[in-house]
């Protein structure tokens, strides 16, 4: 199996975490926001008792 590979399953089965430099490159060269890779799409938003405390 190649190298990046591997390593693109390490980060992805979350046995390693990607270095702030690594997740820049990342999200450049896909076109994406980093909250996209960081985050599931659920998760992109504040909860409801959050979003209630900011609003007051």
């Amino acid at each position: 199996m190649l190298p990046c590979v591997i390593q693109i399953q390490r980060h992805e089965n979350g046995s390693i975490q990607p270095a702030l430099d690594v997740l820049r490159r990342l999200v450049v060269a896909l076109s994406v926001s980093a909250d996209m890779l960081v985050f599931d799409r659920n998760e992109r938003r504040p909860d409801e008792d959050l979003k209630l405390t900011f609003e007051a």
